[in-house]
């Protein structure tokens, strides 16, 4: 923290008390506690102390570790969920990624995003894509600008997540820059020698820009021995907005192995969690002959297609089926899912129109700025 032994807030004991006073050596301009996340526990501030902390972020984020920017943003994520902290701030706090260039952060971020944008309408996906844009077209640039000491491979899984993770790595005009300067290859050819994170981003980017490329990798499945390829190739795959080619994936998956069956259904509930529940429930008869009687598996399918759904109308019709259809081993499974479905309710009740006033208004400025 600034200015301040670090073993003051992590001496045990300190923080047992509702109201401790701790000494500083010399002034502060803010304080962090828990420094490198080495205890297990939440940390709020009040909101000024958070806004002097995301200045400081601002200003420089290399003061704070990797592991303390990780921190910040998995306490200020875990609060608002807890409805101890305003969504709209975290919101605010997300722009100092525009320079953020580890690999945690990013995957800490990328995958809040997700669960974010799956409770968002269309339109509001839009505006909010807006944002994201914005973050990671700087971010981008600072990534691929990372001097040739920095580990390639964990540069390119870095840009994998920044890219795709965010769902905007086919139309973003960084994508070609990057992937020409680390992987000198061109936008839809695939080299063989390159490195694994290059070929996945031009594989994926083929795929959504290709539909007979897309049809020749669900063509290529049967064929394919190797269990990672599979899965690579079921990701790229499910990473579309076509309803028709999610359920055509869903169907494939069927014929595929037990690994292949749980993978997609947890890919595509995700993203669209309401198709992979409405295929499941068509599809019960086959799951539940397959993993009903098994120990762990039938309770992970019951809550994998579950726990993304956030309407009354899903969270009564996935009561409603199992009402008639039992559950077998699933039931820890299935009670887990409609626990989440209830927060998800909750949630996006207490919320949603926070985001979808954030990212319109975001949205709005963008535009004109453009003008």
């Amino acid at each position: 923290s600034s200015g301040i032994n670090a073993e003051w807030l992590l001496r045990p004991g300190i923080l047992t008390e509702r109201e401790n006073i701790v000494e500083l050596n010399k002034p502060a301009t803010w304080i962090k506690a828990n420094n490198d996340f080495r205890m297990y526990y939440i940390t709020n501030y009040d909101l000024v102390g958070w806004k002097k902390l995301y200045h400081q972020l601002i200003s420089d984020h290399t003061v704070f570790t990797a592991t303390d920017r990780i921190q910040l943003l998995s306490d200020l994520l875990k609060l608002v969920t807890a409805d101890k902290l305003d969504i709209t701030f975290p919101l605010q706090f997300l722009t100092y990624m525009k320079r953020e260039t580890e690999f945690g952060p990013w995957k800490l971020a990328t995958e809040h995003w997700h669960e974010l944008m799956n409770k968002m309408s269309p339109a509001e996906k839009f505006a909010a894509k807006i944002y994201a844009r914005d973050l990671i077209d700087e971010a981008l640039k600072d990534v691929v600008q990372l001097n040739t000491s920095f580990n390639k491979p964990i540069k390119e899984r870095l840009l994998q997540f920044i890219l795709v993770d965010t769902g905007i790595a086919v139309d973003h005009p960084v994508a070609d820059e990057f992937i020409d300067k680390l992987g000198n290859t061109s936008r839809n050819t695939l080299e063989e020698g390159t490195e694994p994170g290059i070929v996945y981003l031009q594989k994926l980017r083929k795929a959504q820009t290709n539909k007979n490329y897309w049809n020749e990798l669900l063509e290529t499945l049967p064929k394919l021995k190797d269990a990672d390829e599979i899965m690579e190739t079921y990701q790229i795959l499910c990473d579309t907005n076509n309803v028709t080619a999610l359920k055509e994936l869903l169907e494939s998956s069927l014929k595929g192995s037990e690994d292949t069956q749980q993978a997609v259904l947890d890919i595509i509930s995700k993203t669209r969690p309401d198709i992979a529940w409405q295929f499941f429930r068509r599809n019960y008869d086959t799951y539940f002959e397959k993993y009903g009687d098994s120990l762990f598996t039938m309770s992970y399918i019951l809550q994998t297609v579950t726990e993304q759904l956030n309407s009354n109308e899903m969270y009564n019709e996935v009561k409603s089926f199992f009402k008639t259809n039992k559950p077998g081993t699933g039931e820890p499974g299935l009670t887990a899912g409609l626990e989440q479905i209830a927060e998800n309710i909750r949630w996006k009740k207490n919320h949603r129109h926070k985001c979808r006033n954030f990212f319109f208004t975001y949205a709005r400025k963008h535009a004109k700025g453009k003008n």
